[in-house]
């Protein structure tokens, strides 16, 4: 599959752009989730501060942003300077390999990440799934998050001892790094919590 998406750079490119905005969907949609049927008997202190205004679905939020668009666009065309430079010009495809792996496994962690919570978010509104009201701690709002990108590090390292491929280095590093600096801002932010 690695040499697909090196040989066929639209494939990296829309598959990069797919995750993008699943990604961008499912965390809408959680927010939703919590703040229509969620938050009145669970409260995750922090989690979706400020998103209020994503809330309905009938709001002009849902609609991609310019800033976005933007965003796609340059990502999009990124990719394609990527691939041309790693692998038109200089014929290292490992590296450009080990940078796609690294956007691709990213954003589909984070598409997980998010929808193990909206599963969680319709599982908990059932009747009588959860009784009373339970709050979670800022910190341990925050902690989650970080623990399931470790999670997913360690099985990308699992996967790349197996086959040692380029393309997981590139997953492994990226969810490592994003959830140290995750972990760090935790570890600031919540310190005297």
């Amino acid at each position: 599959m690695t040499e697909l998406l090196i040989d066929k750079v639209w494939i990296s490119i829309v598959l990069c752009l797919v995750l993008s905005i699943m990604e961008h969907y499912l965390g809408l949609y959680e927010v939703y989730l919590y703040y229509n049927h969620v938050n009145a008997y669970m409260i995750f202190e922090g989690r979706c501060d400020g998103y209020e205004r994503f809330i309905e679905p009938g709001n002009r939020k849902w609609i991609p942003s310019t800033s976005f668009m933007v965003v796609l666009a340059i990502l999009s065309l990124g990719i394609y300077a990527g691939w041309f430079a790693l692998v038109k010009q200089f014929g290292r495809p490992e590296i450009f390999s080990f940078l796609v792996g690294g956007i691709i496994l990213y954003r589909a962690t984070r598409s997980l990440i998010h929808f193990r919570m909206i599963s969680f978010f319709r599982f908990a509104q059932d009747p009588g799934e959860i009784q009373g009201k339970v709050k979670y701690s800022r910190r341990l709002t925050f902690t989650l998050p970080y623990l399931d990108l470790y999670g997913f590090t360690l099985l990308y390292l699992l996967l790349f001892f197996i086959q040692g491929s380029w393309f997981l280095l590139g997953g492994i590093l990226t969810c490592f790094i994003a959830a140290r600096r995750h972990r760090d801002w935790v570890m600031v932010k919540t310190y005297r919590d």
